[in-house]
């Protein structure tokens, strides 16, 4: 989180010690610091009574926050926001340190599959990666399970309701979208998490591909699929990448069988035709889904699911670097 805080806090005696706490923060680089004129800061009333040692630390700080304050854009500057932390009587240090002592809340579907993805995206792309690992080390991000999509709002409005007032807790809502092909329009449920959102400037990210497991790539299938759904995992990889983008992995065409006009699948409408076959209970070992959730830890982790796999699953998509630009807007509200 960008923070800049007022003149007149730092020469508040009653918030050296919150000041200290935040100092701390900012040098482990749990948040950030926007500085617009650092003399002031070094000349304030509380960074004089800093020992010789924490003065020191405060410089370094300062030095590298100033210069990094300088050269953010104004995009970045707009999509991450700015706290700023001043002195009234509604507002102060204090009551903002327990605003800021929180941590971003990922708010999931599924806390097991949706954070063995998402940990595995922060280990394959360490760009960003490597910064969201060790927020996630250091409790600065934590998953929140909703229990599934049509709970999302409740488990929201939930957080909020916990957190106290000025200020809201940071929250980032990650979630499939569950469509069957490209455009459809989102259903009651995912139109209400939208609308909840926009209304209270909570961060989403709607998955572009049906489902998690629609991002594996063809090598992690084909390595990790029992021998037995060998004609299944084929027939899933001679999909052209759109239909594969939106196919019922665990449950294939059984609940949804496509028709004639189908133009996503219409190809597969012959019941008696062997790819529709081979496709329409999607990838099940007797009647067990296989690619159930408890499956995907060993998929994810598998080398095959790396960057270059990744990215080429993606590369079709209208935004090619979709999970890359996940990471970025996960970044973005820490």
């Amino acid at each position: 989180m960008l923070i800049q805080i007022n003149l007149d806090v730092v020469n508040t005696e009653a918030e050296f010690r919150n000041l200290d706490r935040l100092l701390m923060l900012f040098e482990n680089k749990q948040h950030e610091w926007y500085i617009e004129n650092p003399n002031e800061i070094v000349e304030c009333s509380w960074a004089q009574q800093l020992s010789e040692r924490h003065q020191n630390i405060l410089k370094k700080i300062i030095e590298k926050s100033f210069v990094r304050s300088a050269n953010i854009s104004k995009k970045e500057k707009k999509e991450r926001g700015v706290l700023v932390i001043y002195q009234s009587e509604d507002s102060s240090l204090e009551i903002a340190m327990k605003f800021i002592d929180d941590p971003l809340f990922i708010v999931v579907e599924n806390e097991t599959s949706d954070s063995l993805f998402l940990n595995r995206l922060f280990e394959i792309y360490p760009n960003l990666g490597t910064d969201l690992q060790n927020a996630k080390k250091l409790n600065h991000l934590e998953y929140y399970p909703a229990g599934g999509r049509n709970e999302t709002v409740k488990t929201i409005i939930n957080i909020s309701s916990k957190k106290s007032s000025p200020y809201k807790p940071r929250i980032f809502v990650f979630i499939d979208s569950d469509k069957k092909y490209p455009g459809q329009p989102h259903d009651a449920v995912l139109q209400e998490i939208v609308e909840h959102c926009e209304a209270n400037n909570h961060s989403l990210h709607i998955l572009y591909k049906r489902e998690i497991e629609n991002y594996l790539p063809k090598e992690v299938l084909q390595k990790c699929v029992p021998s037995e759904l060998s004609k299944t995992t084929q027939e899933i990889c001679n999909l052209n990448p759109h239909q594969w983008d939106f196919f019922d992995l665990e449950k294939g065409f059984k609940n949804s069988p496509p028709s004639d006009n189908d133009e996503l699948y219409g190809e597969f409408s012959d019941k008696k035709n062997q790819k529709y076959i081979n496709l329409k209970n999607g990838l099940q070992v007797d009647t067990k889904v296989f690619i159930a959730k408890k499956s995907l830890f060993r998929m994810v982790q598998d080398e095959e699911f790396n960057a270059k796999n990744v990215d080429f699953r993606c590369a079709h998509q209208p935004d090619k670097n979709e999970l890359r630009n996940l990471l970025l807007k996960i970044w973005n509200k820490l």
